[in-house]
Parts: structure tokens; sequence; C-alpha cells
């Protein structure tokens, strides 16, 4: 760990842009306006968050896929396994424990996030619309937590990885609400 200007601790997590080589390999340094191997605490805890998020998405999308005949739940539910995939090997890369590594589909670390995951199955259940109006609801949030925690990352390989999640969920917001039937 670490210490920053004040002295408190301020990075918990190395990692080289590329996933693999010397941490510093190609990094520069925090407040130059470049970017940097490393990950403070709270960028930690936000890409922690972003795999669990990435999980619930892909298995609500999973269970309404199950469910209903529109093949907008089964095609993003892939995509959120790739994101998945991808926020782990920035977890791995940065050392950061993967909260959903051994989480059956629905099951959750967090009693936030498994009361909120119980909460949209139980609406998107209800109907067609409800899954479609869950999706809206998920992407909005995954948007919004995205581009905060893309306003202090200077890690190059995380912000890129961020910058496609955020994409990719703009694509998904517009497929849900101009999905026919909502």
């Amino acid at each position: 760990m670490c210490r920053g200007p004040t002295g408190h601790p301020e990075t918990v997590a190395t990692g080289s842009a590329s996933g693999a080589g010397n941490p510093s390999e190609g990094a520069q340094q925090p407040g130059t306006g470049a970017r940097s191997s490393t990950l403070t605490v709270s960028q930690s805890s936000a890409l922690a968050a972003q795999a669990e998020q990435e999980k619930l998405a892909g298995d609500l999308y999973q269970a309404f896929a199950d469910k209903y005949p529109e093949v907008v739940f089964d095609r993003i539910a892939a995509a959120e396994d790739q994101h998945l995939a991808a926020v782990g090997q920035q977890l791995t890369v940065y050392g950061v424990d993967d909260p959903t590594a051994g989480q059956a589909p629905g099951e959750f670390a967090t009693a936030a996030l498994q009361t909120r995951y119980d909460q949209l199955l139980a609406q998107g259940m209800i109907g067609r619309s409800g899954a479609l109006e869950v999706g809206v609801q998920v992407e909005k949030t995954t948007i919004a937590d995205l581009q905060e925690a893309l306003g202090g990352v200077m890690a190059a390989s995380v912000q890129n990885v961020y910058e496609n999640l955020l994409e990719a969920s703009q694509q998904h917001l517009t497929a849900f609400t101009n999905w026919p039937g909502r």
C-alpha cells in the first residue's frame, strides 16, 4: 500500500494496462493528467461493485430469457456474461477479490444487492413489459455507476473496460426502451 501526499493509504492494487508484464509498464503518475497502473481503495471497491452489477444484470436477463420468448433477453444476457468476464479480468490484474466468485445465478454476497435482485426479479416475472422495464432500470443504473467510476479512474485498462461497458449499456438501454410491446 502506498501513501499519498497526505500520508493516508491511497492505493491497494497495481497492475499493468495490458494485464501482463511489469505493473508500472506504460504507467504515468496521477495528478499529471496521465494514466496510472494503480487503483485507490475507492476505485477497487467500484470495480468489485461493477462485477456484482454485471452479474445482477446477466442473472436477471437470463431468468427473463427463460420465461419470455423475446430474443433481447438472451442476447443481452450473453453480453452481460462477457462484461462480467472483462471486469473479472481487471479484478485479477489488480488483485481485487471478486465478490461474484462461486456465486450461483441469483445469489449475491452483498445483502443489499440480493434484496435488489429479488425485487427486480419479482417485478420482471409479473409480465413481459415488467421485465423490459427492469432492463431499462438496470441499464440506467449501470450507466450512472460507470459514468461516476470513470470520473476518477486513472488505470488505463480499467478505464478502457469501463468505456466499453458504458457504450454497451447505452446500446442495451436503447434495445430495452425500443423493444416492441414495452
